[in-house]
């Protein structure tokens, strides 16, 4: 029988990672036979960028959407706009030009928003 010949592993999540027990038993069991484990998960607000498991494995955490592992980028984001701008065009809205950001007017002009309060608008309240 030959040796094992140590590799490294990296496991890419669509999740957090946060609960993710096949991950952590593929992570261990891998760490058992003597290979390195690196766990690449989405980020979330409160979660640390970098976790070092005590299991032994590192968890990294990138900013990520589901959109970035989509094919034909510019596509996918071209098609969101129109849509955007067809609901604007029923409403009445205008809508912003593609590659600006969606934001409320408060955030992009500084604008006051429908409760006459600088940065609030209805939605906010």
């Amino acid at each position: 029988m030959t040796d094992i010949v140590p590799q490294h592993l990296v496991l890419v999540l669509p999740s957090t990672g946060e609960f993710d027990s096949r991950t952590y038993r593929i992570a261990t069991t891998c760490l058992a036979r003597g290979h390195e484990v690196t766990v690449v998960a989405r980020h979330k607000a409160g979660l640390p960028w970098r976790e070092d498991h005590p299991a032994g494995f590192t968890l990294i955490r990138v900013a990520a959407s589901a959109e970035d592992g989509l094919p034909l980028q510019p596509l996918v984001r071209g098609l969101r706009w129109g849509r955007r701008r067809l609901g604007s065009i029923a409403t009445g809205r205008r809508s912003p030009s593609p590659g600006t950001s969606a934001g409320r007017p408060s955030e992009r002009t500084g604008a006051t928003g429908a409760t006459g309060v600088t940065g609030v608008t209805g939605a906010q309240r």
